[in-house]
């Protein structure tokens, strides 16, 4: 069994990989993920589309964004008041975004982040360590995490 690669990463390198997982400075992005249920209306169109959409309903809090069919269902729940967000949805068709102001997301740092986003892949937060996870959801590898602080993830 192979021994976990010990990785230490400055807030700098972690910034530059996090600024890639929001999709404007008042949405959060979590790739691969879902609310479950909770849909109040469905949108077609781009993420764009439904950021506006979304923006334009005082009572929309978040959206899961269908990937392959270019639609998107507006809810009036963040991901924690809705019980967390699914991820195991077999072939990964959703992602999920989420208004900063919704109450959620918006504290975002070292403590809430666990899920970082870039364009070919993911960090994901797994039990005591992470995970870095390819574009099409294989594990490139794994490491433990020690000392998180608010600056780092």
């Amino acid at each position: 069994m192979s021994q976990p690669i010990r990785i230490t990463c400055t807030s700098v390198l972690i910034s530059a990989l996090y600024s890639a997982s929001v999709v404007a400075a008042d949405y959060a992005f979590f790739s691969n993920a879902a609310i479950p249920g909770n849909n109040q209306t469905q949108i077609v169109g781009s993420v764009a589309d439904c950021k506006d959409a979304c923006d334009r309903e005082d009572w929309c809090k978040s959206f899961d964004y269908y990937k392959q069919e270019a639609k998107c269902d507006l809810s009036d729940q963040s991901q924690r008041t809705a019980g967390g967000l699914k991820t195991d949805y077999p072939g990964h068709p959703y992602d999920h975004y989420e208004k900063l102001s919704s109450g959620s997301a918006d504290t975002i740092d070292g403590h809430t982040v666990d899920t970082v986003a870039f364009g070919t892949g993911a960090f994901k937060k797994q039990g005591d360590g992470w995970i870095e996870m390819r574009a099409d959801g294989s594990t490139a590898f794994t490491f433990e995490e020690s000392g998180r602080d608010a600056a780092s993830v």
